[in-house]
């Protein structure tokens, strides 16, 4: 009871978790500041940990339509069944991707696997601005999509800089967090006594 408490006392009265060093959180955060609405299309490119992270994340924003694509049609399968969405293996993209508004990627592939091709038919000629998170390294999206297309990109790296610049801000805070801690224990042992 007493970690508890002194866990929810360095949480609200230090700076320690105010800057995220997830990407996942990160880039949570960032589509958080494009006012997403359920009345959206998302395709999830990928059902690893980290998709199934920052889908767990958007879960919440009950989106019109989820698609997941996944390299083993089975995982796609059942990630989108949590979401409440429809799988299907990468193969299957320029066929069943249909309209979306945000597309989130993470492979493990050796290279860009949406190029510029592929997200062509990935649009079906709809040219509205897309938001595209790409936490893939090296990223799944070539950067023809990049040039040629209106997205609002986030990027792993961009991501990754920012992580490291809120932990160098989480550090400052370790010491007010250490003190906190120092006095807990002090409190515990009496308490214990």
């Amino acid at each position: 009871q007493k970690a508890i408490e002194t866990a929810k006392q360095v949480y609200t009265e230090t700076e320690i978790a105010t800057k995220p060093v997830s990407v996942v959180n990160l880039a949570y955060r960032q589509l958080l500041e494009k006012e997403l609405h359920s009345g959206q299309r998302i395709v999830y490119v990928g059902a690893g940990t980290t998709i199934e992270a920052i889908a767990g994340n958007l879960k919440a924003h009950d989106f019109e339509s989820v698609k997941v694509f996944n390299r083993t049609k089975e995982k796609a399968h059942t990630l989108a069944n949590a979401l409440g969405g429809q799988g299907y293996s990468l193969t299957e993209l320029k066929d069943h991707c249909g309209s979306f508004d945000i597309l989130v990627t993470c492979t493990g592939a050796e290279g860009a696997i949406i190029d510029d091709f592929l997200y062509e038919e990935m649009l079906g000629g709809d040219l509205s601005k897309k938001i595209i998170v790409d936490l893939a390294i090296p990223n799944d999206i070539d950067a023809s999509v990049l040039s040629k297309h209106r997205v609002d990109y986030i990027a792993i790296e961009d991501l990754k800089v920012e992580a490291k610049r809120n932990l160098k801000a989480r550090e400052k805070e370790i010491f007010r967090c250490e003190a906190l801690v120092e006095e807990r224990l002090n409190e515990f042992e009496i308490a214990f006594k």
